[in-house]
């Protein structure tokens, strides 16, 4: 599992993306070996902010994007 710094750093950008997106933290974050996920909400509704650095992980999101929520969960923005 990575360290603490890359955690650290994950958890830096979640902030920003909160920020950027209007999202509201709705739980404690989860730290799995790739990602930092936050239960957040955006105007009411439920979601999940995952952020990660992780390649395999970048291009399922790549792809999630592209599905469109056809299948996948729907991606409701990404950088």
């Amino acid at each position: 599992m990575p360290g603490t710094k890359h955690h650290t750093a994950l958890a830096s950008a979640a902030t920003v993306y909160m920020s950027r997106w209007h999202l509201v933290a709705d739980g404690a974050p989860v730290r799995t070996a790739s990602s930092y996920l936050v239960p957040v909400t955006r105007d009411g509704s439920p979601a999940m902010l995952k952020v990660t650095s992780d390649p395999d992980e970048l291009r399922g999101n790549h792809l999630m994007t592209l599905w469109n929520g056809q299948g996948v969960a729907a991606v409701m923005e990404h950088d």
